[in-house]
């Protein structure tokens, strides 16, 4: 399964689709409290896979990742993405300690690559 934070409809379903051509499910979450809530729920299927959207995330990303990591089913690898314009952002995530971080056309370009290993 692949958690997908994001408020942007348009991108998450095209991501939906790649990850059911892949065999997996993507499910969307638009805040960090509800990813978290989704990460320690009882009976959930663990997340191979965490994207976090750079353009949706508002809060700080290194205050964050020990909580997500310390999720009672933490997700096996955390992918950032966002616009190449906000380089800042994108080097703040790979500092927090993100495994992965691209831009959003690179994620386009290697949308089954990355989503590949998520099943």
């Amino acid at each position: 399964m692949i958690l997908l934070l994001t408020t942007d409809l348009l991108f998450s379903s095209q991501l939906a689709g790649a990850a059911a051509r892949l065999g997996t499910t993507l499910r969307t979450c638009a805040t960090p409290e509800a990813l978290l809530e989704r990460l320690s729920a009882e009976g959930e299927e663990p997340a191979g896979l965490l994207l976090l959207d750079l353009n949706a995330w508002r809060w700080d990303l290194a205050e964050w990742m020990p909580r997500i990591r310390g999720a009672a089913h933490p997700p096996q690898r955390i992918v950032a993405y966002g616009p190449h314009v906000h380089a800042a952002r994108l080097a703040a995530a790979a500092e927090a300690g993100c495994d992965k971080v691209l831009t959003r056309g690179q994620l386009h370009a290697q949308m089954d690559a990355v989503l590949g290993g998520s099943k």
